[in-house]
């Protein structure tokens, strides 16, 4: 699935992806997420940047 076809299912209120979220950071933190993922810290399935 192309992130766009995702993105319009998530704005229409399906699937619910919030059991995936591993964590909400500011965009500052945006390194800190990378880094996150890259060394698999804390077992990270998806974080998301949100002002």
């Amino acid at each position: 699935m192309a992130l766009p076809q995702l993105l319009n299912l998530v704005r229409g209120g399906r699937p619910d992806s919030s059991g995936s979220i591993s964590g909400v950071l500011l965009p500052a933190g945006a390194a800190e997420a990378v880094g996150r993922l890259e060394g698999r810290e804390g077992d990270p399935v998806r974080l998301v940047l949100h002002p």
